[in-house]
């Protein structure tokens, strides 16, 4: 498989307050744009599409199937990350199945929610001002999504950090707070054939019994050439560095053992009781948390004030109204 490449970088290519204010809106206080303004930044997404149509490509993401829920729901649940370029369009770094999602909704003649919402307005949050492509990147790789990454899309991605941004393999690792032996099994996992790469995706060979056996073939290489004391030492040492645990989508990541929610390497089997536990939370879901809960406050007090004002001032049938349309526009889950 072939490493895609961005097509442009975005620092210092971000938009003006002028372009945000031609090409976005605020509505309760919350960013809005239009769908046809919206855009998948080539080469950016982990996900990779490869030879497949755009139409077998979006139900291998299963886009029908979300764009349901979605127009159930009255919307996503979370805004689309991402920047304004200068060129007036809204480029995504998280949220490219929801945008696919909202434009089926589109294309298949749903041009509302059930509460009377155009879905072609779409809520976004901007990266803070400075926001660097490297940081992007890792927004990318550990922003909890519900539908995991590919062994190879992972792999591919770990090694963008390298040949595209320049970092290490101890940087990438510190920088993605996993481990060293991560970082050098999947980005050793891009070497391998392709065909073996596609059998990865497949899951019909681990990707660790894959690597196991790449390692041994380049050993019996090496064994049949003039290896030097020097290229010895370095692979011993390489190959106690990378030893392997676990089957997919966990080499040895500390950080992904607690049962909350988040997905630095998706759900997974627990060795011990072979129950399904999920990863941790990644490092940005706080500020997608709080972008929500500024939604809802925004919402509550507009809808407030409209009962109020519909019932004169008597607050419990402003309540009684309230109830009803929170009803229609939340699903309230309680911890």
């Amino acid at each position: 498989m072939k490493q895609p490449s961005l097509p442009f970088p975005l620092e210092g290519n971000t938009a003006s307050r002028d372009v945000l204010r031609a090409n976005s809106k605020n509505v309760d206080r919350l960013r809005k744009v239009d769908l046809s303004r919206i855009r998948i930044r080539e080469g950016f997404n982990a996900r990779r599409q490869g030879k497949l149509s755009e139409e077998l490509w979006e139900r291998v993401l299963m886009i029908p199937e979300l764009a349901e829920g979605i127009l159930i729901s009255n919307g996503p649940a979370e805004p689309i990350l991402g920047d304004f370029h200068t060129d007036g369009y809204f480029y995504i770094v998280n949220g490219e199945r929801r945008y696919r999602a909202l434009r089926h909704l589109l294309a298949t003649n749903r041009l509302q929610y059930p509460n009377g919402a155009d879905i072609a307005w779409v809520t976004v949050l901007l990266n803070p001002l400075g926001t660097t492509d490297l940081e992007r990147k890792r927004k990318v790789i550990t922003t909890q999504d519900n539908l995991k990454l590919k062994p190879m899309e992972r792999a591919f991605f770990y090694l963008s950090l390298k040949e595209q941004n320049g970092m290490t393999h101890d940087q990438i690792a510190a920088f993605l707070g996993v481990s060293r032996q991560t970082v050098d099994n999947y980005i050793m996992a891009t070497e391998l054939p392709e065909k073996v790469q596609d059998d990865v995706d497949a899951d019909v060979i681990k990707i660790s019994a894959a690597l196991a056996d790449y390692r041994q073939s380049h050993k019996k290489t090496k064994e049949e050439g003039a290896e030097t004391t020097a290229e010895r030492n370095h692979r011993l040492k390489k190959e106690e560095e990378a030893k392997l645990s676990g089957d997919e989508d966990e080499f040895i990541q500390e950080d992904n053992s607690i049962d909350s929610a988040g997905t630095r390497g998706g759900p997974k089997e627990d060795r011990s009781s072979g129950e399904t536990v999920i990863g941790k939370d990644s490092i940005y879901m706080n500020e997608q948390k709080k972008a929500l809960w500024r939604q809802f406050i925004n919402r509550f007090e507009v809808l407030t004030n409209t009962c109020l004002g519909q019932v004169e001032g008597d607050i419990d049938k402003a309540q009684e109204m309230l109830i009803e349309r929170l009803q229609n526009e939340y699903i309230l889950q309680v911890k």
